[in-house]
């Protein structure tokens, strides 16, 4: 058995992508692929509504936010999920992450598959100066709703982050073609330094999204994160759109674009994509 994952990533601010990841458990959603069947002009038509009225509500929450907390010089790296696949993809992972993944990185994707996954995860975090510790379980077989919920706890010493991030999440595939999903998501950030303890983010935030499935093998992915503001550039107000295309059960590419919308004076933004090859 042979997995290869290639990707190439650019971008600025606080989405850059961490170094050091680790991940270990008992998914192999990671390496599959979701199949679908061509679709009907008729049912393209009336996804394009439902399509409209998710990205309606999904994008209204994340306007209004407060002034930028910080300049691009000041600003910490965000406290989001990086998989391994994910960085070795070039963050090019979204439209085709199931199960686990996508429970950090696309609500929707909770309802593909057909499966019951649990798995553990180690990350190291420079910007941290520490590791994090986390869990999580989905499931997508029982029903056709699809649920998951995961935590991670952030572990360092003197001037490291302390904390938790956990998520819930749901989804439901309307068709074979068309699911969409929702995760709430509360996170306690501080860093203890001298004696003195500083919050970096607190609180409950949403992520959503949509997955379209058009014919068998390609994806597309659209999502909006953190559309609850929390006023911290370690949990920034986000939207994202992604690709997917099998090219063959073995050979997979994947494309993301990801905008912060919240942390700088103007939005700025993470592309990425990347090549898999399964032997």
């Amino acid at each position: 058995f042979f997995h290869a994952v290639v990707g190439v990533t650019h971008g600025s601010g606080i989405l850059a992508v961490r170094e050091d990841a680790a991940t270990f458990g008992t998914s192999t959603t990671e390496v599959g692929r979701v199949h679908t069947h061509p679709t009907r002009s008729a049912e393209l038509r009336e996804l394009l509504v439902v399509v409209s009225a998710v990205a309606m509500l999904v994008v209204a929450p994340s306007t209004g936010h407060a002034d930028p907390p910080c300049s691009s010089a000041q600003c910490g790296e965000a406290a989001a999920t990086e998989s391994a696949r994910g960085m070795g993809l070039g963050t090019g992972l979204r439209a085709s992450s199931i199960s686990t993944s996508a429970l950090a990185y696309s609500p929707a994707g909770l309802a593909l598959g057909r499966l019951y996954h649990i798995e553990g995860s180690v990350d190291y975090i420079p910007d941290a100066q520490g590791v994090a510790l986390g869990a999580g379980v989905v499931d997508s077989s029982t029903t056709q709703l699809g649920a998951g919920v995961g935590v991670r706890g952030f572990l360092s010493g003197e001037g490291g982050w302390g904390g938790v991030d956990g998520r819930i999440g749901l989804a439901f595939p309307f068709s074979e073609m068309f699911a969409v999903g929702v995760a709430g998501r509360y996170i306690t950030l501080s860093r203890d330094e001298g004696g003195e303890s500083s919050t970096f983010a607190h609180g409950f935030t949403m992520d959503a999204s949509f997955r379209i499935m058009p014919t068998a093998g390609f994806q597309i992915d659209m999502a909006a994160y953190n559309f609850v503001p929390r006023d911290s550039e370690y949990i920034p107000v986000g939207l994202g759109t992604a690709v997917a295309f099998g090219v063959t059960d073995a050979l997979s590419l994947g494309a993301d674009l990801i905008l912060d919308t919240s942390t700088f004076a103007k939005v700025e933004f993470l592309t990425g994509g990347g090549i898999e090859f399964l032997a």
